[in-house]
């Protein structure tokens, strides 16, 4: 973009070659500050609409705004001696922020910091915003799930969980430590298939609602899906979790896989009622049973 005429420094984007337009991703604090005249404003805006990196931006900068307001709303009820000192420096504070030159006062300074984005440009500047806190916060959901659920591998799933930070391991170390403890706090029934050599231990424990299940599977190769069902003294089944297998396995002694995998879930059946677990792969194979 090429400079114009408007008194006051040049913005820190005109002319960005990144930006065919002249458009650039610093023109956010101008607009928010409201330095833009009307052909820049119509302009940013409508490159706003595209750009992800602006829209945060612009987010937090309103979150500003709020906490501005909240902040004078304070002001307002202190005495008249603390609320001239406070309308002196907040005057003082927004004269280079005014086009006019002008000293507003405190509240005007305060109201008049950041510029009101159009109401339509807003409220999709808005809906986005949630969009992405709302992507985020599923992906840390799914991500901390995934690392109660999948522990063993010899710690490469925890490390894929994790992303690779420091953070992400630490959290799914966590999660490990905390599902080998309820493991070891429950009951415990175990059986090695004589078909299959998968070795699968269930931990119990009883809660109001049924029955805590913990089960430590190992001698178990993949590729395959597979679900943890919970019988009844009655018949009745019921899935208690679902996992897959990669090819390498789990618990498979003599490799670098040896460690077993720990699975979680709940059966609404309480112990006494329950007559054994099975672990079976979704077409249908049985390749493991444990009795009660």
């Amino acid at each position: 973009m090429p400079p114009d005429d408007r008194t006051g420094p040049a913005r820190p984007g005109d002319g960005d070659p990144a930006d065919p337009a002249g458009i650039a991703h610093s023109d956010v604090g101008a607009y928010a500050l409201g330095l833009l005249d009307g052909a820049d404003t119509a302009r940013f805006e409508e490159h706003l609409t595209d750009c992800t990196r602006c829209q945060g931006e612009l987010d937090r900068m309103l979150g500003l705004r709020a906490v501005l307001d909240e902040a004078r709303g304070g002001a307002a009820g202190d005495g008249a001696g603390a609320g001239a000192g406070a309308g002196d420096r907040a005057g003082a504070g927004a004269v280079g922020l005014t086009k006019t030159g002008d000293a507003p006062d405190s509240a005007a300074a305060a109201e008049g910091l950041f510029a009101r984005p159009r109401p339509e440009l807003l409220d999709r500047l808005l809906a986005g915003a949630a969009r992405r806190r709302r992507t985020e916060r599923r992906r840390r959901v799914v991500a901390a799930v995934a690392a109660v659920l999948l522990i063993g591998g010899g710690g490469a799933a925890v490390g894929a969980l994790g992303g690779g930070g420091d953070d992400g391991q630490q959290s799914a170390r966590t999660d490990a430590e905390s599902v080998r403890a309820m493991f070891r706090e429950g009951e415990k029934h175990h059986d090695v298939d004589p078909g299959t050599d998968v070795d699968a231990t269930v931990s119990l424990v009883e809660k109001p609602w049924g029955t805590y299940v913990t089960l430590r599977i190992g001698n178990i190769r993949g590729p395959r899906e597979c679900d943890l069902v919970v019988v009844g003294l009655d018949g009745e089944r019921r899935t208690v979790g679902s996992w897959s297998v990669p090819k390498y396995g789990y618990g498979i002694e003599g490799t670098k896989w040896d460690e077993p995998l720990y699975i979680t879930g709940g059966a609404a059946l309480p112990p006494d009622r329950i007559d054994r677990f099975e672990v079976r792969t979704l077409d249908g194979e049985r390749i493991a049973s444990v009795p009660l």
